[in-house]
């Protein structure tokens, strides 16, 4: 049975249950009247660094202590001067940043930070990596972001079954906030969609970088087959919508797993039609070569 207290910051009542009284010095109604506790306790009232904003905007140290805003930004500056990053890329999409766009919805992973010890503190920052087996989509992203000091990850394969993997991560809160606002949320397998600023010019360089991350080729041996494979049915519906109005007629199949669908063209003139739309531009360098060749190979010599 729970029993009333007075919280130690506001005043307010609660309830809580005997052993937690026992077990806790002082009794707070939630976290965040801890947390206004705890700043003015360990830096007195002249130095409070717990505001309305904390649970938004505060990020935490190396000791896991709270920062100020002020100190934030000193750090990204700071940040910025050791690692070298375009953080205005996406703040208008062209062709280019709607193909690295297209490229960080199949493979990339909004993720947040590591938790702290102490469960009444707020995470880490938002992060992003991008991990790929091909590492000439790694060295795209690093040439168009400019950050070529960044480290890149080479994770091994642990059985003989896997091949080597390339991962670059970004930890700068005003790109990270761009890509947010772009549909880049974490856990965004399921819940994914074409952003508004992919208009009907730039959607298929978007779909060129979705193609390299999620998407595949027929082998010689079977009929000519487009596919791109996503978790979210939404999405690709959204793309078949898209590609009906430049008469491209793709079908939607869902693998027997139910995990997954694939949206697929078959058919010669279907193909050959994708392949112009894909890489009609003079699109320097932005695709991945080994696919675009298998392309080439399936739907204009064959």
């Amino acid at each position: 049975m729970k029993i009333k207290v007075k919280c130690d910051y506001c005043g307010e009542i609660t309830l809580k249950f005997p052993y937690q009284i026992r077990a806790d010095k002082h009794n707070f109604c939630n976290r965040g009247c801890l947390g206004k506790w705890l700043g003015n306790k360990r830096r007195g009232q002249k130095r409070p660094l717990f505001s309305d904003e904390w649970k938004n905007n505060i990020r935490l140290g190396a000791l896991n202590k709270p920062q100020s805003l002020k100190t934030i930004q000193k750090k990204q500056e700071t940040a910025l001067q050791k690692h070298p990053l375009d953080v205005h890329y996406f703040d208008k999409i062209n062709y280019r940043s709607a193909y690295l766009l297209g490229y960080f919805f199949a493979d990339g992973c909004m993720f947040y930070g590591k938790r702290p010890e102490n469960k009444f503190q707020p995470q880490r920052g938002l992060g992003f990596a991008v991990t790929s087996v091909d590492k000439e989509l790694i060295d795209i992203v690093i040439k168009e972001l400019k950050c070529f000091k960044h480290k890149i990850k080479i994770n091994r394969p642990i059985n003989i079954h896997q091949k080597v993997s390339y991962c670059i991560q970004i930890y700068n809160a005003t790109i990270l906030d761009r890509m947010f606002q772009l549909g880049l949320i974490p856990k965004k397998s399921r819940r994914i969609t074409i952003p508004q600023e992919i208009k009907n010019t730039l959607f298929f360089d978007f779909l060129r970088g979705v193609f390299d991350g999620d998407g595949w080729i027929s082998s010689p041996l079977r009929k000519p087959a487009f596919c791109i494979v996503s978790v979210s049915r939404k999405f690709l519906l959204q793309i078949k919508k898209r590609l009906n109005q430049f008469n491209i007629q793709p079908s939607l199949h869902q693998y027997s797993s139910g995990k997954a669908h694939r949206l697929c063209i078959y058919g010669k003139a279907n193909i050959k039609n994708m392949y112009n739309k894909l890489y009609s531009k003079n699109v320097k360098g932005l695709y991945l070569s080994r696919k675009r060749e298998r392309f080439y190979n399936q739907s204009i010599k064959r």
